[in-house]
């Protein structure tokens, strides 16, 4: 009985390091906080999941980077939903309170929404340019204007 017990829990080990392991591996890129991610090709992305936004309007968009330089999770490295700061330029006009954010030619950064497509969330304030950062609330959807 006690060699059943220890096999099994030598089992149960070895499985969980394996998938944290695993789940350690796909997160291994440091994201600055309020960077906008996108899914990814694993196979093409050195095994991990997800990068940063790469061009406007990106359809792939998952969440905004919490900033955290030691995830365990991948819920740690991302938000999907809430309220948080972006990253953001003027690529498309100044960003006020109410305005739709999505992303831009800019990697990783946020931009005024101006067209059809997706979109990362509301702006729940003027942007302030100097820190090029705004607060949001993440709405992650397409929109047709």
């Amino acid at each position: 009985m006690k060699q059943i017990i220890i096999s099994l829990t030598l089992l149960l080990t070895t499985t969980f390091a394996n998938n944290s392991f695993a789940q350690e591996r796909r997160i291994h890129k440091d994201f600055e906080k309020g960077t906008i991610l996108i899914s990814v090709d694993e196979a093409s992305n050195n095994g991990c999941e997800f990068d940063q936004s790469l061009k406007p309007y990106q359809e792939e968009i998952l969440g905004i980077s919490t900033g955290n330089k030691n995830p365990a999770k991948k819920s740690d490295v991302f938000l999907k939903e809430g309220i948080t700061l972006i990253k953001i330029n003027s690529e498309n006009g100044a960003i006020h309170k109410g305005d739709m954010i999505t992303s831009s030619s800019e990697a990783g950064v946020g931009m005024k929404a101006t067209q059809s497509g997706m979109i990362i969330g509301i702006a729940l304030e003027d942007a302030n340019p100097s820190n090029g950062l705004v607060k949001i609330r993440i709405l992650i959807q397409y929109v047709k204007q």
